[in-house]
This record gives C-alpha cells, sequence and structure tokens, in this order.
C-alpha cells in the first residue's frame, strides 16, 4: 500500500510539474499524503485543491482529518462542516464528524474537571476582600504617620526616609 502511494505522489507531482491544472491530482495527492499521516503536504494540497473547485467535499474532508490528526479542532470542525454542507450524504465525512464532536466533547469535561480541580476555594475571594481592606487602612494609617512625622522634622528641620 505505502508503494501505491508513494506511486501517486510521484505521477501527480510530474501532472502537476507539465502544468496539470485539475483539482483532481491535488485532491488525489493530498488523499495519499494523509493515509501517511503526513499531514503537512495533505492540508497543503488539499488547499490548493479547494482553491480550484471550492465544491469539493472530499477535499475538506481530506483536510479536516488531517486537522483533526494535528488536534487543531476548531479547523476540523469548520472543514467537516462545509465537507456535509456540500454533500450531506457522504459517509467519511459523517463518521469524521462524529469523531471531532466526541474528541471536542471529551475534551470539554476534561477542561471542565481541570477547572474544577484547580478552582480556588470560595473562601480565598472573601481573604482577599478583608486583606484588601485591612491593608488599606493600614496604608492610610502609615501615610497619617507619615505625615505627623514630616511635620513634625519639617519644624526641626530634620528629613525622614521613606520606609
Amino acid at each position: 500500500k505505502r508503494q501505491d502511494f508513494d506511486y501517486i505522489q510521484k505521477e501527480g507531482l510530474k501532472l502537476l510539474s507539465q502544468g496539470a491544472e485539475d483539482s483532481r491530482v491535488e485532491r488525489l495527492l493530498a488523499y495519499s499524503y494523509e493515509q501517511q499521516s503526513r499531514c503537512k503536504d495533505a492540508i497543503y494540497y488539499a488547499t490548493q485543491a479547494i482553491a480550484r473547485q471550492p465544491s469539493d467535499a472530499q477535499a475538506f474532508a481530506i483536510r479536516a482529518s488531517c486537522y483533526y490528526q494535528n488536534k487543531d479542532i476548531l479547523r476540523a470542525s469548520e472543514d467537516i462542516e462545509r465537507a456535509l454542507a456540500l454533500n450531506p450524504k457522504y459517509n467519511y465525512a459523517q463518521q469524521l464528524k462524529e469523531l471531532i464532536d466526541n474528541y471536542d466533547k471529551k475534551i470539554g469535561k476534561k477542561r471542565a474537571q481541570m477547572q474544577k480541580k484547580h478552582r480556588l476555594p470560595s473562601w480565598f475571594f472573601t481573604y482577599l476582600i478583608v486583606a484588601a481592606k485591612s491593608s488599606s487602612h493600614i496604608v492610610k494609617y502609615e501615610l497619617s504617620l507619615r505625615t505627623i512625622l514630616s511635620r513634625i522634622c519639617d519644624s526641626f528641620s530634620l528629613s525622614i526616609g521613606s520606609g
């Protein structure tokens, strides 16, 4: 099978170098690279196929698959939605959408668990408010004390430090 993909890639690249302007060649290249998990190349050729033929549901699905493999769920979702909008009965796109949706739900649950696990205790915010109020009184007291000391020192022509 690897030899088949290598052959497809060799012949496809040869056709493109000879000036072939057919989105099917680029889609086939994208598919062969996607099957070999060479997602960067697959995304490139799928994007080229989409640029030539914006209604190519297969190219959108191939690119979505690669985005999914790269854990770029937002882009994968966008592309798979586009593929299904172009061809609602496209089985591969439907299966891929289910995978993407399940992954997104699983990550959402994990994110919620992590947030719950690392959430600050409810009393912490009350503590911050009390501490802020207390420190503002201390600051006011220190400022008042500094003002009084400054006046005393001024009357005797002395200076006080800032600490």
